[in-house]
């Protein structure tokens, strides 16, 4: 961490802005700033990295029935120990964040605030939950979605190269890749990604609970909300990354039911006025030809309501 504290503000001098490239390539809560580390901050992450030992296998995706197979990379996720992290073979605990990890994520949670502030991100609470990934230069992360109902709104990625490269200190580009719709009608969008820049997802670019229209949970598909997957463009260096998120809380899923019941008192308020409307009708109809009231229409049943999740979010011994 002295490494890291040493350099950290290089190439960033007091009150110079980040560039921010919001909605990117049109996906709707896909935001990226690119070159938000500087070389000597790469450095100093890559040894970060390297003083890491207890890596796990992680699978991305799953074996089809057209012989695609599971993305496979290394990763470590550091949380609340009672929490479970996504995709790891045998379902291990997170690891405890630590003093060191803890300060590592307030200097990136706080740029990662700054440079992406005119989006809300993370407006009204810290980061709790880091993940840190190494993807071998032949690797990809398949399309997927992250834990729908367990992350609050705003996921943040920076990502560099394990070495540096004649063109780029900090490595080579890498291809994020987004895609919304069914296998039938899939939309795909690759965003070149430089080394050293972030990204965040958002709204229906992250697909999670609250801002799905079908308030989908888990992981389970619908075609409103975009998937994100990596691609190495052929290169010859291994990808790192770290991940910060929120876990989501009671009062996450709370105010997702809430927004459901509106939506559902909405759709009966207007089937009850087209319902006094089609009675109106029918009255008048009645007073100039004989014959049976017409039935008012039924009213649909609303969306399934959301299972109510208890967040585990108390502080666990180190492992």
């Amino acid at each position: 961490m002295a490494e890291l504290r040493a350099c950290w503000g290089c190439g960033h001098p007091p009150g110079e802005g980040w560039e921010l490239q919001q909605d990117k390539e049109n996906v709707p809560g896909l935001h990226v700033c690119p070159n938000f580390l500087s070389p000597q901050e790469v450095e100093a992450l890559r040894t970060v990295h390297g003083a890491h030992r207890a890596w796990a296998h992680y699978t991305y995706g799953s074996t089809g029935r057209r012989g695609e197979l599971a993305s496979v990379v290394q990763r470590i996720d550091f949380g609340p120990s009672e929490q479970r992290a996504e995709g790891i073979v045998g379902g291990s605990p997170m690891w405890r964040l630590g003093a060191a990890r803890c300060e590592m994520m307030v200097l990136l949670g706080d740029r990662l605030r700054k440079a992406f502030g005119a989006v809300g991100l993370w407006s009204n609470s810290q980061p709790n939950t880091l993940q840190i990934t190494n993807m071998g230069c032949h690797q990809n992360i398949a399309n997927h979605w992250d834990r729908r109902d367990k992350w609050k709104e705003g996921i943040a990625s920076v990502a560099w190269s394990e070495l540096p490269c004649e063109g780029d200190l900090r490595g080579e580009a890498w291809t994020l890749n987004m895609e919304l719709g069914s296998m039938k009608d899939k939309r795909s969008v690759q965003v070149s990604m430089p080394p050293g820049s972030a990204y965040v997802i958002m709204g229906a670019a992250q697909g999670c609970t609250r801002c799905c229209q079908r308030r989908s949970v888990g992981h389970n598909r619908c075609n409103c909300c975009w998937t994100h997957g990596v691609r190495l463009s052929g290169g010859t260096l291994a990808r790192q990354s770290m991940t910060l998120r929120i876990l989501a809380d009671d009062a996450d899923l709370e105010e997702s039911e809430s927004d459901e019941d509106d939506g559902d008192e909405a759709t009966l308020a207007d089937a009850s006025a087209s319902a006094s409307a089609s009675a109106s009708a029918s009255a008048s109809a009645s007073s100039s030809a004989s014959g049976p009231d017409a039935p008012g229409p039924d009213i649909a049943a609303g969306p399934a309501r959301v299972p109510d999740v208890a967040a585990a979010l108390a502080p666990s011994p180190d492992r």
